[in-house]
């Protein structure tokens, strides 16, 4: 509930990206009760977990 409150890409288009690669996208709805992150994707949500990724708002390139 803490993470979820302080989110900062919370609803928004984000990228899930590895070594530049895109791997998922869609918009971050926020964490699970094992910290999973959920992300809303066309095909339904998503859990992300993953050791290493980069969080990225959609059309970011920083």
């Amino acid at each position: 509930e803490r993470w979820n409150a302080m989110h900062a890409y919370a609803n928004q288009p984000v990228q899930i990206m590895e070594a530049e690669q895109i791997l998922q996208q869609g918009i971050a709805l926020g964490v699970d009760t094992q910290g999973c992150l959920l992300l809303q994707t066309q095909a339904g949500i998503r859990t992300i977990v993953a050791g290493d990724v980069s969080l990225r708002q959609a059309g970011s390139h920083v």
